[in-house]
């Protein structure tokens, strides 16, 4: 089955078409890199995944249902861009804060699975602000992770980060991949 299907997906601002008749399909379970130059329409696919976007023509299905079903999008974890927290709140506390959000039942208990998934336990009582710029970015894998998401989609997660940053990130998505069968698009305009 496919964790995501588009048919003929498209999607235009002001006439200038950003994604055009786009037919993709993402196996269940897999590690999806959706790679493009900047501009090539990435972000804008992964939002209209994820329902930030409304396609002007098209299907997008997730799991076989269509992606406005809400009994699927329950299960989704996102990362558009950067991670949502606030600088003087802790991770924990970030992390708690998304829980709560979500209705996650034993919040702590799942915190400190994803911050183990993410390496970051460590870091727990650390501000965010102090964190690294790759911390930050395993913080926000941490948040989609939340809930036990079937589906990860993460938009750049290795944007601006440095070489030992990347292999971070991309162990720990192994890892997730191999560990709970979460199925992840990556988009990135890094080739490597």
């Amino acid at each position: 089955m496919n964790a995501i299907e588009t048919v003929g997906l498209s999607k235009a601002f002001r006439n200038i078409y950003a994604v055009q008749d786009l037919n993709l399909h993402v196996p269940e379970g897999s590690i999806y890199g959706f790679i493009g130059e900047n501009g090539s329409g990435k972000s804008t696919t992964e939002r209209l995944i994820c329902g930030l976007l409304v396609p002007k023509a098209g299907q997008i299905m997730l799991y076989g249902k269509p992606y406005t079903d809400a009994g699927v999008r329950s299960h989704m974890g996102v990362l558009i861009e950067n991670p949502a927290c606030f600088p003087s709140s802790t991770v924990y506390q970030n992390l708690m804060m998304q829980a709560l959000n979500l209705n996650v039942k034993n919040p702590k208990e799942e915190i400190n699975r994803v911050l183990n998934l993410v390496s970051m336990a460590g870091a727990a009582g650390r501000k965010f602000s102090q964190c690294s710029l790759g911390m930050k970015q395993r913080i926000g894998i941490a948040q989609a992770l939340l809930g036990r998401p079937r589906l990860l989609i993460l938009d750049e997660p290795i944007n601006g980060l440095d070489a030992d940053g990347m292999r971070i990130v991309r162990e720990t998505l192994s890892e997730i991949n191999r560990q709970e069968g979460v199925t992840i698009l990556i988009s990135s305009h890094i080739l490597g």
